[in-house]
């Protein structure tokens, strides 16, 4: 009876190990199908952040291009104002760094 015992256990060892084999292969390949989605999510996101930097930078240098012309307008009809301006300016920003470098 100890025979049948001892094979009944040697059995039921060997079908624990071949389901732990099995339940690893499926870990395997569930790891590798999840890593593979992430590596595709994070490329579409890329892909996406991509694009919307592309549409903002294009904006920015359309908004750049628009003032530029705007002050260039105003200088050429007002170049007296255009001097005043740049020279009151001028002055600010003087000011504001001697008072900085007398702290």
């Amino acid at each position: 009876m100890s025979q049948f015992s001892s094979q009944t256990d040697s059995d039921n060892g060997n079908s624990n190990i071949d389901s732990l084999r099995n339940d690893l292969a499926a870990l395997k390949k569930d790891f590798a199908n999840l890593t593979n989605n992430g590596m595709h999510a994070a490329g579409d996101t890329l892909h996406s952040a991509k694009d919307k930097l592309k549409e903002v930078g294009q904006a920015a240098r359309e908004r750049a291009e628009q003032a530029q012309e705007k002050l260039s307008e105003f200088a050429s009809e007002r170049p007296l104002t255009t001097i005043a301006i740049a020279l009151v300016v001028g002055v600010v920003i003087g000011k504001l760094f001697t008072i900085t470098s007398r702290r």
